[in-house]
């Protein structure tokens, strides 16, 4: 669980600023961040299955848990795909995807911190929780957080704030749909 919060969801959410293509949503960033999906859903179910044979499924970590993974199937796929098909349709961004992409930040934040506290609920320097695991866990979730803060940033300043990609050699209006330029736009 730890692997797909800390690394695969922020690296797959990452696809879109560092691969500038119209094919990387539906071709790179839906499936992979679909497959991360299918992944945590499988560990919140061991986690779950655990937390009921202990009898701790009322603890904060179980509950973070159950609202983190909740909110990622039923809203995160949702408001990528409206999204995608506004997108689609008239070339711009929408409020579905500040939603899509704010709440996943938040949820990826919030998976990590449920991350930690996990350890903490197990007990640390327990057989099961070894400190090295713990240190090793945070030391990768700061340097995926700054990795992805940095990218994100780097491509905003270039942009000039605007996070929608224009086309190359374009005087900022969106092409026809269908067009040989449009096909460099995406949807961040």
């Amino acid at each position: 669980m730890s692997i797909v919060v800390v690394v695969l969801f922020p690296l797959f959410a990452l696809s879109l600023q560092v691969i500038p293509s119209r094919a990387t949503v539906p071709y790179i960033h839906a499936p992979l961040q679909l497959v991360a999906l299918c992944l945590a859903i499988a560990g919140f179910g061991i986690g779950i299955s655990l937390a009921l044979d202990l009898g701790v499924i009322s603890g904060y970590h179980p509950v973070i848990g159950l609202i983190m993974i909740g909110s990622l199937i039923l809203f995160q796929p949702a408001l990528g795909l409206l999204q995608h098909m506004h997108f689609r349709k008239t070339g711009e961004r929408s409020s579905f995807g500040d939603l899509h992409r704010w709440g996943g930040r938040l949820l990826i934040v919030l998976g990590i911190v449920n991350g930690g506290l996990g350890f903490k609920f197990s007990g640390i320097g327990n057989p099961t929780v070894p400190r090295a695991g713990v240190i090793a866990y945070g030391v990768i979730a700061g340097v995926m957080g700054l990795v992805y803060v940095a990218i994100v940033l780097v491509k905003s300043l270039k942009q000039g704030g605007n996070a929608q990609m224009k086309p190359i050699g374009s005087n900022g209006n969106t092409p026809p749909k269908g067009s040989a330029e449009q096909s460099i736009t995406h949807d961040t």
